[in-house]
């Protein structure tokens, strides 16, 4: 398409090539990749003639390239082969010179910078416009449809590439989050410490009543000291539970991606598999070591109590240290 004279659109230049064309029939054509530019005239009068230009012009980018058609009306003049057409109400107002040159209209169109484009529209009829904007049409509904798939497989790849990478991230955070050594060496050092007392709540026993029961309270002093060693353990405990739970959902998580990979016909990342059975045997493991823990804390805590209170007979009924209430569930 030929850029018109000064800011008209180039469809005007289009216009002004056809519109030279010869007397009959006064149908010319020119068409492109993007666009279709059909012209007709008749005449008025003498040498003059006016007429009307179709333009369909593509515009936009794939997939959402679109057609526009438009209509401009024209007059001139026709003076043996010098064509003279002028255009008003598109952009700008025009006039554009050619040469009827057989079945063709070259000509040339003053740019706005001073250069000259040059054009040429070849004699045609409306059959032959349809044809061309059927053409035009067909390439660009083609190109929205090639640009359309090739979208879809780009994001298709972009959410693979994702789904793979959650995948891979979610079995490291599995992998971390599975490590319970801290977590069970805080509840060995409280068993430790609770047995530790439990020592001294025995050998302070092995010392008797006392005078007025004094060693008594001193034992009972002793009892709540394993009773404190259970709450510092059920605090521990609390962090262990809350890690599990943690790695239980790293769990599921994992699961889910691997499901959403399969269904993407997507490999699962190498040893998850292995990472979900690992993980799962860690929490089993934690789950009995710690409940070893517990029950071992349980009994030293009862034994502390009940060696306490043993004393507390006699002339020193009541001043025991009564009932623990520190004793913990399993988990």
């Amino acid at each position: 398409m030929i850029k018109p004279l000064g800011a008209a659109a180039a469809a005007i230049t289009v216009l002004a090539i056809a519109a030279c064309g010869s007397s009959g029939p006064a149908s010319y054509l020119a068409s492109g990749s993007s666009y279709v530019d059909f012209i007709q005239w008749e005449t008025t009068s003498g040498s003059s003639v006016q007429g009307t230009m179709t333009v369909d012009t593509a515009s936009g980018t794939a997939p959402a390239e679109t057609i526009s058609a438009s209509r401009y009306p024209f007059t001139g003049t026709i003076n043996g082969s010098s064509v003279t057409f002028t255009f008003s109400g598109f952009l700008t107002s025009g006039t554009i010179y050619g040469t009827l040159n057989g079945g063709t209209l070259p000509l040339q169109v003053p740019q706005s910078d001073g250069s000259i484009q040059a054009g040429t529209l070849t004699q045609s009829d409306t059959s032959t416009y349809n044809s061309a904007v059927t053409a035009l049409n067909q390439r660009v509904r083609h190109a929205n449809v090639l640009a359309a798939a090739a979208q879809a497989q780009a994001q298709q790849q972009q959410q693979n590439a994702q789904a793979e990478q959650t995948a891979s991230g979610d079995v490291s955070t599995l992998q971390q989050d599975t490590s319970f050594g801290a977590d069970l060496g805080s509840l060995q050092s409280d068993v430790q410490q609770a047995s530790s007392d439990l020592g001294t709540v025995r050998s302070d026993a092995s010392q008797g009543k006392g005078s007025f029961c004094d060693n008594v309270y001193s034992v009972s002093d002793d009892a709540y000291s394993v009773d404190d060693d259970l709450y510092s353990l059920s605090s521990d405990l609390d962090t262990l539970t809350n890690d599990i739970a943690s790695a239980r959902q790293d769990i599921r998580a994992v699961r889910q991606d691997l499901a959403n990979l399969s269904a993407s016909g997507l490999p699962a990342p190498t040893g998850a598999t292995a990472a979900v059975a690992a993980a799962r045997q860690a929490i089993q493991q934690a789950k009995t070591t710690a409940n070893g823990y517990i029950g071992q804390a349980n009994a030293d805590d009862t034994t502390a109590y009940a060696t306490a209170n043993g004393l507390a007979t006699g002339s020193c009924s009541g001043q025991g240290p009564g009932s623990t209430s520190a004793l913990l569930k399993h988990i």
